[in-house]
This record gives structure tokens, sequence and C-alpha cells, in this order.
């Protein structure tokens, strides 16, 4: 997800899970095919290096599981995840989807 459109869309429409520094934003997709992944990572989170990071260890993460299609989902990730490391952010990250109804 690239628009500032979609990403108020998830947020105002989207079914919000929360699982120690991530919150996860799951909607329905207005496109078909794979689901589609958004991040939001707040500068009060860390520096650029840190935000970064995360943002790597997010798309690794995202790249490991498998989402139900046709779905766009936004992980917002906060400084409790900026400084877990990636095996507990991708804990983190399953149990929000999983709450979340997103995973297979």
């Amino acid at each position: 997800m690239r628009t500032s459109r979609d990403f108020a869309r998830v947020f105002r429409a989207g079914k919000r899970s929360r699982s120690d520094g991530i919150t996860v934003f799951v909607a329905e997709s207005s496109e078909e095919g794979p689901s589609r992944l958004g991040m939001s990572i707040r500068r009060a989170a860390g520096n650029a290096v840190a935000r970064n990071r995360t943002k790597r260890r997010l798309r690794a993460a995202w790249q490991q599981l498998e989402v139900l299609d046709g779905l766009d989902v936004v992980v917002r990730a906060d400084r409790a995840a900026v400084e877990a490391t990636y095996q507990e952010m991708e804990k983190h990250v399953v149990g929000a989807l999983t709450s979340a109804g997103a995973l297979r």
C-alpha cells in the first residue's frame, strides 16, 4: 500500500488487534489478488536507523507468513517493537494477525 487514502481506509474500517508494541489493522482490499502490507512506524519509536531496521524486520516476517488473499494490512509499531528482537517481533506480529483472523 502506498497512498494515504488506502492507509486511511484501513485505519477507519479495519479490524484492530494489538500484541505488545505491534498494532495490526486488517480490512478487505479494494483490489483482487494477494494481500498488501503497509507499515506505520512513529518517529517517537526511535531514530531513522531504528525505524528502518524495524521496517526491514516486519517485511521479512511478512514474507514468512501465510496471510489470506484480498486483505489490506497495516502494521503500526511503537518503541516496544523497535526495541524487540526479531523473534519477539515476529511472535507479536503472528499473534496480532491471528487474533485479527488474517492468517490461514
